[in-house]
């Protein structure tokens, strides 16, 4: 009698799926599929495989980072899923060459599927539950498993207190009067509160300041929120600077220009122009350039920090900066000053490796520095500079005072497309 596809002769088997190169931004776990980089599964844990055109998709028991979970009503942990691609019509043979590999009782203990051979891969291993009315995520909160409220601000739920913002500065907590609709001022959501509203609007050589303006189709930005506009020559003030230490997570949700992104990260934050460094995001600028286009490059983006001198840490976007609209940002500092930043997607959008450089009098002397306190206390420009700050909308930013971890970047980054995109 022939042995089932998967019984006990095939427990010490094992299928290796690489969906990417590795890198210290690597994740354990994912609720969507990103962030996972390379994972091996034990045949044994196939629960089943099903097909559809183009793919196949192979569901896993017991394959969890979590021993047990506490469930309230409704919620379920979803079975652990890999998916590969395949050819049309070549379905029925993945899922034959894989059973068949079960059954073996001689031959190779695992068989290899990578991405750049066999095609698109995503694994999904659950760290969240799912609502099983809505199919969205549910967030448990703290041991305590108080309420969920308790740690959401502005809509987002931060998942447990630790995570909470210090800053969050939401498009719709600002006010906007006089007869031109002006930014008059903006109430910091965050932990720290009035420390960190509004405090002042800096014009630089004329115009009419931070105005209110409504979301696009263009942009993707909701239509029924209006938004504070930056110029160029516009940026806001804090009513004391924030400065962090080590690790940290930042988001932003934007859109560039007057319409769409333009490819170019923003050169959203800063601390004031005397301060070395000066700090910012979508560094460095190609001042090789004059006019109108001597802007930050498309598609490159950096962070300056401060007390550093200079060319800010840098990389290329791996996928580009307007790939979706509104853009989303979620930047994370590791406890080892490895930079990795997120798109709306949740999709790793750049990564810069620790670079800490010798000091002289705790001054950096070489590019690239990863390290240096983050400070920021100007929105919308790096040195208080009218030249090359950002233009456009700008929906949401906040600082948390840790780093969050890669799958909750991920989650954070979605949920704030989700929350300011046209739905």
């Amino acid at each position: 009698m022939a042995s089932p596809p998967f019984s006990s002769k095939s427990m010490d088997k094992f299928i290796i799926f690489k969906l990417k190169d590795v890198t210290t931004a690597g994740a354990s776990v994912s609720d969507d599929g990103t962030g996972i980089e390379i994972i091996s599964l034990p045949i044994k844990s196939i629960s089943h495989m099903t097909a559809s055109t183009g793919r196949v998709n192979i569901f896993y028991k017991d394959v969890s980072l979590y021993d047990e979970s506490n469930l309230t009503t409704g919620e379920s942990i979803q079975k652990s899923v890999v998916t590969l691609s395949c050819d049309e019509g070549a379905e029925f043979e993945l899922i034959e060459r894989i059973s068949n590999f079960a059954g073996l009782k001689e031959g190779s203990k695992a068989i290899v599927f990578d991405a750049q051979v066999d095609g698109d891969i995503l694994a999904v291993v659950r760290t969240h539950p799912v609502n099983r009315v809505t199919g969205k995520t549910s967030v448990v909160t703290d041991s305590s498993f108080t309420a969920v409220t308790s740690n959401t601000i502005n809509d987002i739920n931060f998942g447990h207190v630790d995570h909470k913002p210090i800053l969050d500065l939401d498009a719709r907590d600002v006010t906007f009067g006089g007869a031109l609709n002006t930014l008059s001022a903006w109430t910091n959501g965050g932990t720290g509160g009035a420390d960190y509203n509004w405090a002042s609007t800096t014009i630089v050589g004329g115009g009419t300041g931070i105005t209110k303006s409504a979301g696009t189709v263009e942009s993707n930005l909701s239509t029924d929120i209006g938004f504070p506009f930056f110029l160029q020559t516009t940026y806001i003030t804090l009513a004391n600077q924030l400065s962090v230490a080590g690790e940290y997570t930042m988001y932003m949700v934007y859109s560039n220009g007057s319409g769409a992104t333009e490819s170019r990260a923003p050169i959203i934050y800063g601390n004031d122009k005397a301060d070395l460094g000066g700090g910012g995001i979508g560094l460095p600028i190609d001042t090789s350039l004059s006019g109108d286009v001597e802007k930050n490059i498309i598609n490159e983006i950096g962070i300056l920090y401060a007390d550093r001198y200079g060319h800010p840490a840098m990389a290329k976007a791996l996928i580009p900066l307007d790939e979706v609209t509104p853009c989303v940002i979620v930047v994370r500092r590791d406890d080892d000053d490895n930079i990795s930043m997120y798109n709306a997607n949740g999709d790793l959008l750049a990564f810069i490796p620790r670079d800490v450089v010798d000091r002289v009098d705790g001054l950096a002397l070489n590019d690239g520095d990863t390290s240096g306190d983050l400070k920021i206390k100007h929105i919308g420009s790096a040195q208080q500079d009218g030249s090359y700050s950002f233009r456009g909308r700008l929906a949401r930013f906040g600082v948390i005072e840790t780093d969050i971890g890669p799958t909750e970047a991920q989650r954070l980054a979605k949920d704030l497309y989700e929350l300011y995109s046209i739905n």
